[in-house]
């Protein structure tokens, strides 16, 4: 009896991993302090929520501080491959937030991460755990949902290891 091989995009990121591609942090407009720190709130982040070390070594995530930016933070999957979608992710944090909120914003973008990751959240945000989800208004969006409840977990993660 054979069993058969799929090779799904998360079995293929696992054998990518296998020869040595590692997570990729890029920071931007920060002081290098403050870079060095984002970094490690970024992969301590990424470890609490994501338990599939070849996924985590897929990721290629970039931070950038905007100034006067409309809201908290932002998170896009960008630089699509046509068989594993997206293989990079822009979180935006307006720079204007106080360290503590920083924190809490890029948290709160990491777990967006995972989702689309994992394929909880389309790219596009139409599907939710495979589920077609009419508009709703953004409080009221799952992924916002699950957003916002484990933001503090996600945070306190990297606050108990200083």
């Amino acid at each position: 009896m054979h069993s058969k091989l799929y090779l799904t995009p998360t079995y293929i990121f696992s054998i990518m991993s296998l020869f040595g591609d590692a997570m990729k942090i890029s920071v931007y407009n920060c002081d290098p302090h403050q870079r060095k720190v984002v970094k490690s709130a970024i992969k301590t982040f990424i470890n609490h929520i994501i338990s599939d070390k070849f996924l985590i070594d897929s990721l290629n995530v970039r931070i950038k501080f905007v100034n006067a930016l409309n809201a908290d933070g932002f998170c896009e999957a960008i630089n699509f491959d046509d068989d594993f979608g997206a293989v990079d992710y822009l979180i935006e944090i307006d720079a204007d937030l106080s360290e503590n909120n920083r924190f809490l914003t890029l948290a709160h973008e990491i777990i967006h991460v995972k989702q689309y990751l994992t394929g909880e959240l389309s790219v596009d945000h139409k599907y939710w755990l495979g589920k077609k989800i009419k508009d709703v208004d953004y409080n009221s969006q799952p992924w916002e949902i699950e957003a916002h409840n484990l933001e503090q977990s996600v945070l306190k993660s990297w606050k108990t290891l200083d």
